[in-house]
């Protein structure tokens, strides 16, 4: 029995290449139990002849479905070959899958691990918990929820990964050349970790919540790896590839229980192996609790990336229920991590289905102020229609691509002529300059701009200017340079896709608002 697992396909939602941490867990976990199994990433690898192989297995994911599976479409499939899917887009998805895909054998429900051993060592078997196999000449759909790992697999499962057999030097090489020769090495030299199975919150927007439920039936609860096991995993990583200067904990809440946090920290402290390593971190900014903070600066703790998702109330609570803006707590709990030298990175979905253009302009203002104190923004302009989610359930709802449109119409053409603009002008800026830095904050400054131009709304716009010089985007020039750089090309993207030349009437009043 060979095994071969793929991961997403042609398609990515980061700025920054990364390994699909799934498939490399999957392939370790059988590896242990005898298999042969061989894991690829199509963004740097190449698919092998898939003819050798027994079993052949999908990552899919949203923004790379439609890649993934018209590469197994045209497989030619030997006899008793299987082809199947797994991750969120096949949990939520997969009978669809089915019905426009017959290459696809079956789909891998939730976590993976239990039903895809089950399947190697017995291919034949159609009541495989956790597998859902596609209904194939005139037989119906067979389907067995499974089980969601228990506390001690899971540790035991994300502690043996080989990390080591995951080529993370060939990542960071690929995204210094994507940055330029003025890497930081802190920013591109990550290793991403999960220490949680699951997130414990339920917003209308995420599917995570969902996942283990549809897979299983049940809602396991959630389960942490203990401090000090998470600690060994550092120190382990840093021996092995003593390159890498950051780790990222993408769990969406690492800072509850407060217990397992502080634990952590100081077991971070306590080992001198990890003394020049940094860390991003993900969680809910009212879970810090205030004993945090030097440990944090101590630990090497540099960005929290905090879901505050929105500053308007009506947006926030379309994206979930019940939860309420408190800008003023914020502020002040964002005033404090920066004091720290804790970087707070604000996570923002800008627009809803039911957003209204004021309701999108009172969040960006707002992320304009805190980018001026020096808070790093992740803007999103829509919401995305992730499988699964209680959003993408909504029958009135009407999504283009990945993207959930604002009923308002107004607004829906400001996002669309953003985006345009902010492709354009991408072009415009490679074909001049070859490589741009293009952080999180540097994108999310750009569609705050855009908006403010093509509203005319002239004292914001300038601001935004002002602080281009803070996030440097094009390479080798210095800090005041870089809105002079860009000035054109801005001007350029807004006069091609309204369909004005800079000479024109409209285009002499867009530059005087520049």
């Amino acid at each position: 029995m060979k095994i071969l697992l793929i991961g997403p396909m042609g398609g990515t939602d980061k700025m920054y290449f990364a390994p699909p941490l799934g498939i490399h867990r999957l392939r370790s976990y059988l590896d242990s139990h005898g298999f042969r199994v061989d894991a690829v990433d199509p963004t740097i690898q190449d698919i092998p002849d898939t003819d050798p192989y027994d079993i052949i297995g999908y990552s899919i994911l949203a923004w790379s479905a439609d890649n993934s599976l018209e590469h197994a479409a045209n497989i030619r499939k030997r006899e008793g070959q299987l082809i199947i899917v797994g991750g969120y887009e096949a949990t939520f998805s997969y009978r669809s899958i089915f019905e426009n895909n017959p290459c696809v054998d079956a789909a891998v429900l939730g976590e993976g691990e239990y039903a895809l051993l089950e399947l190697a060592q017995d291919p034949s078997r159609r009541t495989i918990k956790g597998i859902a196999w596609a209904p194939r000449d005139g037989e119906p759909e067979v389907l067995a929820l499974g089980n969601s790992l228990s506390g001690p697999d899971f540790a035991r499962v994300t502690l043996d990964t080989d990390y080591e057999g995951i080529p993370f030097p060939e990542y960071w090489k690929r995204n210094e050349a994507k940055i330029g020769p003025d890497f930081d090495p802190y920013e591109t030299r990550t290793i991403r970790l999960y220490v949680k199975n699951r997130c414990g919150f339920k917003c209308d927007f995420c599917s995570s919540a969902n996942f283990h439920s549809a897979a299983t039936g049940e809602t396991p609860a959630v389960l942490t790896i203990e401090p000090d096991d998470v600690a060994g995993l550092l120190v382990r990583l840093v021996k092995a590839f003593p390159e890498v200067r950051t780790f990222f904990f993408q769990d969406d809440e690492i800072f509850a229980p407060k217990t397992f946090i502080t634990g952590l920290l100081k077991e971070i402290i306590g080992k001198p192996e990890l003394e020049d390593i940094r860390y991003i971190c993900q969680g809910r900014i009212d879970a810090i609790h205030p004993s945090l903070y030097p440990l944090m600066k101590d630990a090497g703790f540099q960005t929290l990336i905090l879901g505050l998702e929105n500053f308007s109330q009506n947006i926030l609570s379309e994206l979930a229920l019940g939860k309420v803006v408190r800008y003023q707590e914020y502020s002040e709990r964002i005033g404090t991590l920066l004091e720290w030298g804790l970087i707070p990175f604000v996570n923002i979905i800008l627009s809803t289905p039911g957003a209204k253009l004021e309701d999108v302009l009172e969040t960006t203002d707002r992320c304009l102020v805190e980018m001026e104190r020096g808070v790093e923004i992740g803007m999103n302009l829509y919401t995305n229609n992730w499988a699964g989610s209680a959003m993408s359930q909504r029958k009135d709802y009407e999504s283009e691509g990945f993207n959930l449109l604002p009923f308002d119409l107004r607004l829906r053409e400001l996002l669309k002529k953003t985006d345009d603009i902010y492709n354009h002008f991408l072009e415009w800026g490679f074909e001049n300059y070859e490589t741009l830095k293009i952080k999180s904050s540097t994108r999310s400054l750009i569609f705050v701009l855009i908006m403010n131009l093509l509203l005319e709304r002239k004292e914001p716009a300038e601001r935004c200017w002002k602080l281009f010089a803070q996030w440097p985007l094009v390479p080798n020039l210095a800090a005041n340079e870089q809105a002079d750089a860009i000035r054109p090309g801005i001007l350029d993207s807004l006069g091609s896709v309204s369909g004005l030349s800079g000479r024109s009437r409209a285009g002499e009043a867009l530059m005087e608002v520049i």
